[in-house]
């Protein structure tokens, strides 16, 4: 659903300005966690931002996944070839 996607991607995207994406979120308090998300998670956030014709912060394509663990590197791929069927 499009409008899931932009309400995701405007709430991530204000993490984008102090460049800290945090690992989770409780939507219920607002508190967010102290520490980065892994890498596989941005990719998820960069694909929804160019679905909706943004600029990404461009992990999708510029990770290099042999420094990645088995998750993160999973997340880059699936969402590298969603990227490539849906929106190239």
């Amino acid at each position: 659903d499009e409008d899931v996607i932009k309400k995701s991607a405007d709430f991530w995207s204000q993490t984008a300005v102090k460049r800290f994406t945090p690992a989770w979120i409780d939507l219920t308090s607002g508190e967010m966690a102290e520490y980065e998300a892994p890498a596989g998670f941005k990719a998820v956030h960069d694909l929804s931002r160019l679905a909706l014709g943004k600029p990404s912060l461009s992990t999708l394509m510029n990770v290099d996944l042999k420094q990645q663990d088995y998750y993160s590197s999973s997340l880059i791929l699936l969402s590298r070839i969603a990227y490539h069927e849906r929106l190239k």
